[in-house]
């Protein structure tokens, strides 16, 4: 791939580097987001996240190449404006939370947001880093679907509901279920934890939140996740509810990247995912928090659903699927609630200031793992 990292780290990022590379509209004016992609021939498109603050370069997009003759008429541009050393001609990138189904197809749309829980619904529906109840047993064992279509929600099945656990036909060669390893939920419980750990102390722009969980790893809520997975498109399913969590919540996101382009590790994929989540922080007014109710255009539900307080459990499922030279990974993550229109997202005070059971020694802004919460209510 033809992308030179050490010459943008050294050119100093967007004041000297030409458009095609850099987002003209961040890295100025004292952002602290640069975002830049590469610029090359018959390769995947890759976009990239710098930022300022913690000195982090991370992959948060990717789309395809241009076609020769998009090439061709981009070289022309690139040639024409040379004086400006600047093109306006921008490659196609596929957000994070693009509809898979529209992939090949190059359109995309806004992520299929799921929509937060009304007084109304809710009335019709019946440690340290380490530190966790579940057992490895306990996230191997076989989850017993059998009593699912009893729980089957308002309007819709239960995503269990009859389902044989199989990969749906429209799901394209080279695809297999990815079921999270106990390594990988504890990477995943630490992506979480360190977020809200960081929301709950202030260390953002949101308040501080007087009693917020740490997040535990809940192997039924995962694999409800992987079922959705398996459908392969990104769409909410809009019923995954369990004995202990009627109302659970559910975040989306995928990405597609070169085969060649990593070891084969998938850790810095779901890094680039899930912070792409937290990073509708910047869209998200104290006022959402306060008393959630979306924010219009902007999209925050996926942000919010992550700092909720009381999402003491939560689960992740994949796809991986593998392409000629590129890999693409759906990732699925169900959380013990979801946000409540209407109602706080968390509740403000100094940090873990109404933990009845205290904080967790290792994440000193929640609560420790004993805390109890209303998850149905």
């Amino acid at each position: 791939m033809r992308i030179n990292l050490l010459f943008i780290l050294l050119v100093g990022f967007c004041n000297n580097i030409p458009a095609t590379w850099c987002s003209k509209e961040d890295g100025r004016n004292g952002s602290e987001l640069i975002d830049f992609w590469t610029d090359s021939y018959n390769e995947i498109l890759l976009q990239f996240r710098f930022k300022r603050n913690t000195q982090q370069l991370e992959i948060i997009g990717a789309g395809d190449p241009l076609n020769d003759g998009e090439h061709q008429k981009h070289a022309e541009e690139v040639k024409v404006k040379r004086g400006r050393r600047r093109s306006k001609k921008r490659p196609r990138l596929m957000p994070l939370n693009a509809n898979l189904e529209n992939m090949d197809s190059g359109k995309l749309q806004q992520p299929d947001t799921r929509g937060a829980i009304t007084e109304d619904n809710l009335n019709s529906q019946n440690s340290g880093k380490n530190q966790t109840k579940e057992t490895d047993e306990q996230n191997t064992t076989a989850i017993n679907f059998g009593d699912a279509c009893q729980r089957n929600c308002k309007k819709e099945p239960h995503i269990a509901c009859g389902n044989n656990q199989t990969l749906s036909p429209q799901c394209k060669p080279g695809t297999k279920p990815l079921r999270f390893t106990t390594e990988q939920q504890q990477f995943l419980l630490d992506l979480h934890n360190d977020i809200r750990n960081r929301v709950a102390g202030n260390l953002t722009k949101c308040a501080a939140a007087s009693r917020m969980a740490t997040v535990q790893w809940h192997a039924e809520l995962a694999e409800y996740a992987l079922l959705n997975a398996m459908r392969c498109k990104m769409q909410h399913d809009h019923c995954h509810t369990t004995k202990e969590f009627r109302h659970p919540g559910q975040n989306l996101a995928w990405m597609k990247w070169p085969a060649r382009w990593h070891s084969g590790k998938l850790e810095p994929i779901v890094r680039g995912l899930v912070n792409d989540w937290y990073d509708e922080v910047q869209h998200t007014q104290q006022e959402d928090l306060d008393t959630f109710a979306g924010n219009g255009e902007k999209v925050i539900g996926h942000f919010t659903a992550m700092v909720n307080e009381c999402n003491s459990h939560m689960g992740c499922g994949a796809v991986l699927t593998e392409a000629g030279a590129t890999k693409t990974l759906l990732l699925v993550c169900n959380y013990a609630r979801n946000n409540f229109y209407n109602r706080a997202v968390y509740q403000k005070g100094p940090a873990g200031s109404l933990c009845v059971t205290g904080v967790n020694p290792q994440y000193p802004n929640l609560c420790s793992i004993e805390e109890k919460y209303e998850h149905n209510k």
